[in-house]
Formats: C-alpha cells, structure tokens, sequence
C-alpha cells in the first residue's frame, strides 16, 4: 500500500513537470512571436520614417529597399552642392546603406559633378585610381563637361563655357614647377592633365615681349610639349609677338592626338611678319590625323591671320569639322577655294566685317557643305568703311538655304562689341522689306532645333511665321536684344500678348531673351520653358512621393537638407 502511494506520488510530479516544460514551450513560442511580429512591424516603420518609400519600391531580394534610378536623379536635382550631398549620406545609417547600392555606378556621374569643383588635383587623381570604372567615368566627365566646343563667340550673347584653370602656366617658374612635380609620370606615361586641355598665354599681360615671356616659349614650353603632349587633346594657344615661325609648327609635332586647336594672333606685328611666316606653315607643319575643329582669332592682323588659315585649311582642311574665324579671317579667300578645302565641315561660326566678307560667302552659288551649325555675327556698322555697305538679308538667307535639310542650329547675330553708339542705324536694309523677302525666299528646316537671332533682324509676325511654318522642328529660340531694353525697349519677338510664339509651334520648349548692360558689363538672361501636362504631373508626382512618405523628427531632417 505505501509502495502504490510512493508511485503515485512519482507519476504525478511527472505529469506536472511536463505540463509546466509544455507551458514554458508556449510562453515562450508566444513571446518570441510577439517580439518578431513587434521587431518587423518597427523595421517596416523605420524603412518609411527614414527612405521614405512606398510599398511599390521595395525588392524583396535585397536586404533593404532601394530607390529607382529615375528617383535618384529626381533627389539629385534638389541637392545644390556637395555639402548637402554629405548631410544626406550622415543624416541615417540605414540611408547611407541605401544610397552606397547606386552611388558607385548609377549616381558616380551627377554627383561627381556636385563635388568636383571642392577636389584640388591630388584628390581627383585619387579619385581615377578607385576602380576602371570610376577612371573612365571620371575622365569622359572632366574632359566633356568643362571643355566643350563654344557655343558662342567668345563675350557675347549666353557666353562659353568655363572651367577651373588647375594649374597657372604663363610663367617660367610655374612651368618648370609643374614639369618636376610630373616628372614622375613620364616613364609610366601617366596623363598629367585631367581634362586634355592646356590654356597658354591667355592672359594679356602675356603678349609683352619680356625675357621671362621669351625662355617660356623658347625652352620651357618645348620641354613640357615633348614630355606630355601625347596626352592632349585640346590647345588654347595665343602667339607671341615675333614669334619664331618655325615654333609653333615644331609645338604641334609633339600633339599627335590633338582633336581642338584655338589659335590666337598677336595684337600686334610688323608689315612683313605674315611673309616670313609663310614659308614654314607651308613646309613643316606636321600631321594631325586626329585634328577635327579649328578656331582663329585675330584682333588686328588680317593679313597674317590669312596666311595662317590658308595653311591650316591646305594641310588639314579635309579632316576639319568645325571651323570657327573671329576678326576677319575668312574674308579674302576665294568661296571656290575654301568649298575644295572643307569638305567635312559640319560646324560653321564666322564674323561677316567688310563688303568682301559679304561677296566671299554670300555669293553664288551656294554652299556644298552639309552644315549643322552656322554662327554667323554682323557689325551694326562697318569698321573700316565711313559709309553703310547694304547687304540684303535675303542674300544672306539664300545661301543658308542650301543647308536647309541638315542645319540643326542657326545663329545670325549683331554683334554688340562693334557697336560705338547705340542710335547708329543697321547696315542691313530696312527691316520690314527685309523680313518680307527673307520669307519669301526662306526653305523648310526639317531639323532645325535652335535658333539664336537678333531682335532687330525680323518682325514678329515674321519670325513667328517662320516658326510655325518653316522650323517645324524648333525647340529653343534665343532673342538677342542688343543693348539694355531700356534703349530699345525691344520685347517684340520675346512677348506678344496676342500672338505669342508658344501657340505657334508644339516643338518649341524653351525661349530666351539676352541683353547686355553697359554700365553693368554684364548679360542678362531671362528664360521662358515650357512643359507638356505630362511631364508636368510626373514630376509633380515624384515630388509628392518623396515629401509624402516623410513623417516624424528624423524624415523632416532628411527632407528639408533637400
């Protein structure tokens, strides 16, 4: 009997030692279950308290959510600089994670050009050596972005681009410091030049014949040529007063690679410089097979500039794209001459000075050339003629014709530089007259996309015409206004209340309107853009989505960096 109670005894604190372990089993199952649900309920609060993203963006085979590309660069657009760029990699870990998936690749390139202008050389050489990939990227971005072939004439209308000059080489000592400090790279023929660019003797004070001046082009200058100039592309190079005239030739022996050459004359030179000259640009210049775009600038000396674009058109005419002649270079040679010589131009810029300007490119016949882009700038008054040379404009149209089927961008300008006094009257004939006959004679431009033009050049409802008629195409028009619109008050082209240039063609995006202050020196630019419905509301969309989906301390911190 008592060994039946010891049993029974036993059995029982058995039954209850397993209903307590099954009780414990659930209570913990429970918890642990609780915890989970609370923990993944607060993951998914702090993905959209923090990224602010909606459900749609997730992916479910990464570890975090990831915004799209398309969102990115919507983000980016709102980042002013790099600073702002920083704050939103420090605002949150999490977002750090995030933005590390893209930056790499998808987001090297708009943000690189944020955080540029704050790198000095050694860092953005480091910057080349992270990877292949950030090499390549970084050098299209550097050379492209800051060095692209002007637009414009230098000074006048939008302006040209410009760029963060590194490395100051108008002196002796500064260029000799510069060779050492590169010496280095020369047996692993590593590129000292980022961008592929050298600007020499841009600087007036450059032009004075001084010894300093003379050694850096006599010794220095070579030395630096011979050991890297390989590596460039593009040259802006301004000719020294009495250069030797086997010097720049001998330069351009050391530039096999060179795509860009800008040559600028002297401001001054004897009568018989361009006959000594002549002889050593007719026999040594070397050869260039990579040479596409040449530009001539010649402040005084036509003579001399002439001599120049002869040789440059005879040895690498045929290879040339994109021409561009400032200070009457292009004047005297003969239309037939210049037609043989430029057989791939593509890119046209000009400045029309004198009556022989006018005959040189004006007559017939017309041009043979399959132009994309004509700049071509006219005087409101001749220089070197006391009295108007009446040039129709119908003439100057006529021959633009013959690139009608190809021209994508179309500049005829007055330049603002040649102007003494602002009441004296064009030398083009009286506007209306000219208008009407520039529309009779003016062809369809399939492509054309843009045009710059002088307001005093056309009447509104002519150009407005040609808009809608003519440049089915267009998408940004640019009115020059000329002087200050206080003097001319010209807002004719720019705004009409009752035939506004926006209703006469679906194409045209942007309009612009440039004028120059004189008491000032500076352009002033008022743009007009326009967007369709749709891309107005995408946008707006995506705004919505990134200041919608923000709640709390820490999202508002995040967004108002933007």
């Amino acid at each position: 009997m008592a060994l039946a109670g010891v049993f029974y005894y036993l059995a029982l604190f058995a039954f209850l030692t397993v209903v307590l372990f099954l009780l414990l089993f659930v209570w913990k199952l429970i918890r642990n279950s609780v915890k989970k649900w609370k923990r993944v309920d607060h993951k998914a609060d702090m993905e959209d308290l923090e990224i602010g993203l909606i459900e749609s963006y997730t992916c479910e085979n990464e570890e975090f959510p990831v915004l799209p590309t398309e969102l990115w660069f919507e983000v980016l657009e709102n980042i002013n600089n790099s600073q702002d760029f920083l704050s939103c990699i420090n605002a949150f870990p999490l977002w750090n994670r995030i933005l590390a998936q893209r930056k790499t690749k998808e987001l090297l390139q708009p943000v690189f050009l944020h955080v540029e202008e704050y790198l000095d050389k050694s860092s953005l050489l480091n910057c080349r050596l992270v990877s292949t990939h950030w090499k390549s990227v970084i050098d299209d971005l550097i050379e492209n972005q800051h060095h692209k072939p002007s637009s414009y004439k230098p000074g006048i209308f939008l302006g040209t681009p410009t760029s963060k000059v590194r490395n100051e080489l108008k002196s002796t000592e500064k260029c000799i410091d510069f060779i050492s400090e590169m010496e280095p790279r020369i047996a692993s023929n590593s590129n000292p030049f980022p961008s592929r660019t050298l600007q020499l003797a841009v600087d007036p004070v450059d032009f004075e014949v001084d010894n300093d001046a003379l050694n850096l082009y006599a010794s220095i200058v070579p030395e630096l040529m011979s050991n890297f100039g390989h590596h460039l592309h593009r040259l802006y190079y301004t000719m020294k007063v009495y250069e030797r005239s086997t010097h720049l030739p001998q330069l351009l022996h050391f530039l096999p690679n060179l795509k860009q050459f800008k040559l600028t004359l002297p401001f001054r030179s004897t009568s018989d410089y361009a006959r000594l000259l002549r002889p050593a640009y007719r026999l040594l210049m070397p050869i260039m097979p990579n040479l596409s775009s040449f530009s001539l600038s010649s402040p005084n000396d036509q003579e001399l500039a002439q001599v120049i674009l002869a040789a440059f058109l005879r040895n690498y005419g045929d290879q040339l794209e994109s021409l561009e002649c400032f200070g009457g270079a292009f004047g005297s040679l003969d239309r037939n001459y210049i037609d043989t010589l430029l057989p791939r131009c593509r890119d046209l810029n000009l400045d029309i000075l004198n009556e022989a300007h006018c005959l040189t490119l004006f007559q017939d016949p017309a041009w043979t050339w399959s132009l994309r882009r004509i700049c071509l700038t006219f005087p409101r008054k001749l220089s070197d003629s006391t009295t108007e040379i009446k040039v129709k404009l119908e003439s100057i149209l006529r021959v633009i014709n013959s690139a009608a089927e190809t021209l994508e961008e179309l500049h005829l300008c007055l330049d603002w530089h040649t102007l003494k006094d602002w009441k004296v009257p064009l030398y083009l004939e009286e506007r209306k007259e000219e208008s009407v006959a520039a529309l009779r004679v003016m062809s369809k431009f399939p492509k054309l996309k843009t045009l710059v033009i002088s307001d005093d050049l056309m009447e509104v409802a002519i150009l407005q015409h040609l808009v809608k008629e003519k440049f089915v195409s267009l998408e940004r028009l640019v009115i020059d206004m000329g002087i200050f619109e206080e003097y001319f008050r010209g807002r004719r082209i720019y705004e009409d209340e009752e035939n506004p240039i926006w209703e006469m063609s679906e194409s045209l995006k942007v309009i612009e309107r440039v004028s120059l202050t004189i008491s000032e020196g500076l352009m002033k630019t008022q743009r007009k853009k326009r967007c369709s419905r749709d891309d107005f509301n995408q946008s707006m969309r995506n705004k919505n989505k990134l200041k919608g989906a923000a709640a709390g301390s820490t999202a508002s911190r995040i967004m108002n960096i933007f």
